[in-house]
């Protein structure tokens, strides 16, 4: 199997995965012989090439660095190539070109790697929709047309009437790249927050659109990671988590850093009020791997709290009383 690598770690949206799975599928399916069906309409593809005759393919060699040891407790443990898990040197740029060439020159033996892309194109382009919401006084839905890089949120006044373009990522970027992550409407659906992502990192920012307007407002929330958005129904403000910024070298962009991100921490953001001015509501310094899920309750009178750690299937769940705490 021949797999294309990248230093870039938030370059991953369809194009790319239709790309990955192409180049997963057109080795195997060349390895796999006549009697294996690639496709249901009649596509048949059989390894064309005999042992012998393949190329004997020769990877380029990777330096180790002899002189990095780390000490465990008294254990010496070497780590001769800890120099590539930095993704902006030069020298790992050059040694994933080098792995890529490898992997190029052998899928382009494949006869059938044409007739496999357009099937997976074909199979592809159809359109997608979501279930619609009402949010206020409009009904909101996701749709893909087909072959679009990310789903487009559609509006519309009532069920049967013309729905009109209300979000669409797609262009917001050239390469396909930008994408919304967690949306948010406020209770009685004047606005939207949405949690935005470039380059396909899993670092993002929490943007506000007003519904009636379409307006993007200045509330800007950076250095959002796996978090969820709650707004109090009073439509004044939102729950959310998000980490300490990350430490990045000069030139270096957020997502490909390589610290583990760590404590984070439930905050409140009044609309209209910078992200400094944000209410910190819950942390546990002690527990830096926690991570928080927030929601407000259907009356509006609580907020639900979801605590996991890591991946672990435990669960904690905490409420707060905003009567009490906000008066609301």
């Amino acid at each position: 199997v021949g797999f294309h690598l990248s230093t870039d770690s938030r370059s991953h949206h369809p194009s790319k995965t239709l790309s990955l799975m192409l180049t997963v599928t057109s080795r195997l399916v060349s390895q796999r012989g006549s009697s294996h069906h690639a496709f249901r309409r009649g596509y048949a593809v059989a390894d064309r090439t005999s042992t012998s005759d393949r190329q004997q393919f020769r990877y380029p060699e990777t330096r180790r660095d002899e002189s990095v040891i780390d000490d465990f407790h008294g254990t010496k443990v070497p780590d001769p190539y800890r120099w590539l898990e930095n993704p902006e040197a030069e020298e790992t740029r050059e040694w994933v070109a080098a792995q890529n060439q490898v992997t190029d020159s052998m899928l382009e033996q494949c006869p059938d790697r044409e007739a496999i892309f357009h099937r997976f194109k074909e199979l592809n382009d159809y359109p997608k929709f979501g279930v619609p919401s009402l949010q206020g006084n409009h009904y909101y839905f996701w749709k893909n047309d087909g072959l679009q890089n990310q789903e487009v949120l559609y509006r519309q006044d009532t069920l049967t009437s013309d729905p009109q373009v209300f979000l669409d990522p797609n262009e917001w970027s050239t390469d396909g790249t930008a994408s919304v992550g967690v949306t948010s409407f406020s209770e009685s659906g004047s606005h939207l927050a949405y949690l935005f992502h470039q380059s396909g990192s899993d670092w993002g920012t929490i943007n506000v659109k007003e519904t009636s307007t379409g307006k993007l407002l200045n509330d800007k929330l950076e250095w959002i990671k796996f978090s969820s958005i709650a707004w109090t129904h009073d439509d004044k403000g939102f729950f959310y988590s998000r980490y300490p910024a990350p430490t990045l070298n000069d030139g270096q962009t957020a997502g490909t850093e390589n610290e583990k991100a760590g404590q984070q921490k439930v905050y409140y953001h009044l609309l209209g009020t910078p992200q400094s001015h944000d209410n910190l509501i819950y942390t546990n310094d002690e527990k830096p791997e926690w991570m928080y899920t927030v929601q407000t309750s259907d009356d509006g009178k609580y907020l639900m709290l979801t605590i996991s750690e890591s991946c672990s299937r435990n669960t904690r769940f905490y409420v707060l009383d905003l009567q009490v705490e906000f008066n609301l």
